[in-house]
């Protein structure tokens, strides 16, 4: 049987996911003729990949078929480099590559570069035959992981007490999860989102897939999603436009470790109507505007850093003001003409309330509702975020 154990283990977090680029796992890999002692207490953990799992064995590599091959009698360490780079344990299929390919059209050369590495992330491991104690006496019992499948019997019963409902844990819970977030958990985030972005109902009957789950990327924090997203939409020294006021943190989510370039939109200074009368500006003078977008795109293209992001706090914080959906509309039509994503940050959705000097009920309506309004119209350049 095999036994393969970490040694270094470097992972390059950025996005999506962002979480989506683990450089491959270094790993030592020891043969010997002699079955493991107390195999009937490893008959799961024999199975290197948890319920579900993110790292479920591979069908799409042929480097299985090599390490088994190897003579038992050498029974010598393999360094990784042996088999994660090479072109049989690390290549992909055709297709697989083309699908990677085209899912990275819109995003920035780094991202393309993370989605790349992804047929080959442990790619060495999963090609190597699960041990059985009867059919695959040679296989490997794989210790990459931090997954105990021997305690699963301790584990779920325990974590269940903690629970509304008993039969509400899953055992696979107890596992590596995807990434992005377990199917459950999306469906729900889904459902939730329906209801908080006003109007947005009735919009998805129009398109159903403005919030398929499937589309749904999960993270823990803010701060660390705005992040992931803008290092996947725009590479280092791009520029991020932002109207002013801006959330302060905005200077280190979008600058500390993405390296973009915050443009500031003066919506103040472009707006026709104001005049500095003494008494307090009327919140229009902060809505963007075309004047305002393109004034703020071309000082960024002046100071050599390319304009790929639109950012709007929406509500804005700190203002607290909600931007009105032809102003929303605006910023997506003049984004689609500049070829420029816009993200939407509507963390403030669920808290919107009526100013005591307010004639009229707050009206927040979500870019995404706008984006589900136009259907199935395809243009390049646009993401709703």
């Amino acid at each position: 049987f095999k036994i393969i154990v970490p040694t270094c283990s470097m992972i390059f977090s950025n996005a999506a996911t962002f979480r989506m680029t683990h450089l491959a796992a270094s790993s030592l890999l020891f043969r010997t003729s002699r079955p493991p002692m107390l195999i009937d207490s490893i008959r799961h953990f024999a199975a290197f990949s948890g319920n579900n799992g993110s790292a479920s064995r591979s069908s799409r590599s042929t480097s299985s078929r090599n390490l088994n091959l190897m003579p038992r009698k050498k029974q010598r360490l393999v360094h990784p480099r042996e088999r994660c780079f090479s072109t049989s344990s690390s290549s992909a299929t055709s297709d697989e590559s083309d699908s990677v390919n085209s899912n990275s059209k819109s995003s920035s050369r780094r991202a393309g570069a993370a989605v790349e590495l992804l047929p080959t992330y442990l790619s060495d491991a999963r090609a190597v035959q699960r041990y059985h104690p009867t059919e695959a006496p040679d296989g490997a019992l794989q210790l990459c992981v931090a997954e105990n499948q021997m305690l699963e019997d301790l584990l779920v019963p325990a974590l269940s007490s903690f629970t509304s409902a008993p039969t509400s844990f899953a055992a696979d819970m107890i596992y590596y999860q995807p990434t992005h977030g377990r199917p459950s958990a999306r469906m729900a985030m889904a459902r939730y989102l329906e209801r908080t972005l006003g109007g947005l109902p009735e919009e998805l009957k129009k398109n159903e897939k403005s919030l398929d789950p499937e589309g749904l990327v999960m993270g823990a924090g803010c701060n660390a999603v705005l992040e992931n997203l803008c290092i996947c939409l725009a590479d280092a020294g791009d520029a991020v436009l932002i109207p002013t006021p801006y959330y302060a943190a905005f200077e280190f989510d979008l600058v500390a470790r993405a390296a973009l370039s915050i443009v500031p939109v003066d919506t103040m200074k472009h707006h026709p109507e104001v005049e500095d009368n003494g008494t307090a500006l009327p919140k229009e003078v902060y809505f963007p505007n075309r004047s305002s977008l393109d004034a703020a795109y071309e000082a960024a293209e002046a100071k050599g850093s390319p304009p790929k992001i639109l950012l709007l706090s929406h509500p804005n914080n700190p203002l607290g003001i909600c931007y009105p959906a032809s102003v929303m509309q605006e910023c997506i039509d003049w984004c689609r003409e500049r070829q420029v994503h816009l993200v939407s940050d509507e963390i403030y959705a669920g808290s919107v309330y009526r100013h005591a000097n307010d004639d009229e009920e707050p009206t927040f309506t979500s870019a995404l509702a706008l984006g589900a309004a136009e259907g199935d119209s395809e243009a390049d350049g646009l993401g709703l975020g």
